[in-house]
């Protein structure tokens, strides 16, 4: 089996676009449902004008619990509790118990039980979860990726979590870059950015890739608008 401490994915990101900015890169949300998942930003840098940011990431999928803090608009998740979904074969994944410790940690416990959807691993509660801590932050589940130069797993989507619950979460592995000041954990509004224009990450067409190039450019002479230019390669990072 792979090393799952193994980094088998980097990022480098190229800011060419005339001005220093701080850039996040995000998930899309499991199965592409916005409806019922909040994206939280997975890592975030400032990147000075024509310099670079380099990302890194090893191999598993992480299923994680944690909380809520404020609402699904504007407010911020954070990753308490974090278990191996997996790491390279995704055609049984498992199924997780969450329950919540005597002091209101949220915890998460494989079962014997697959999951029936390749790709999906499941989150279930029982009748006396009890949906919120002692101040009223809810206790959210979702799905997340290491991020290398923590080596902690951080979010990269998260839902609120109710009583008697079977969430399917079926995580979409590609990432986007985009200039943003908002911080890792915080919640973003993923259609509005997408349609806005971002960096798309995508090795399903690049399967043997190991690096991405992600240029951020101008499009136009007034330097208003900018562009993205991305490219792939087997080549380790430098």
């Amino acid at each position: 089996m792979t090393d799952p401490d193994a980094e088998v994915h980097w990022f480098k990101l190229l800011n060419n676009s005339k001005k220093d900015r701080n850039y996040i890169m995000f998930a899309p949300p499991p199965d592409h449902n916005d409806e019922d998942f909040q994206t939280p930003v997975w890592v975030s840098s400032f990147v000075e004008h024509h310099d670079h940011w380099d990302v890194h990431t090893a191999g598993p999928i992480y299923a994680f619990v944690g909380r809520q803090y404020g609402d699904t608009k504007t407010g911020r998740v954070e990753v308490e509790n974090a278990v191996v979904a997996w790491i390279e074969d995704d055609s049984e994944p498992p199924v997780f118990d969450l329950s919540i410790t005597s002091n209101g940690t949220p915890t998460l416990e494989q079962t014997q039980a697959k999951s029936p959807t390749p790709g999906a691993f499941i989150v279930k509660t029982g009748p006396d979860f009890p949906e919120t801590d002692a101040d009223g932050n809810a206790y959210v589940v979702g799905f997340g990726k290491t991020d290398g130069s923590t080596k902690k797993v951080a979010a990269c989507a998260s839902r609120v979590a109710k009583k008697d619950q079977s969430i399917t979460v079926k995580p979409v592995v590609q990432l986007h870059f985009f200039p943003s000041d908002a911080k890792p954990g915080d919640f973003i509004n993923y259609k509005k950015i997408v349609e806005a224009g971002t960096g798309h990450v995508d090795f399903s067409d690049h399967l043997d890739a190991t690096l991405c190039y992600a240029l951020h450019k101008p499009r136009d002479e007034d330097r208003v608008f900018a562009e993205w230019t991305l490219g792939y390669t087997k080549e380790p990072p430098v």
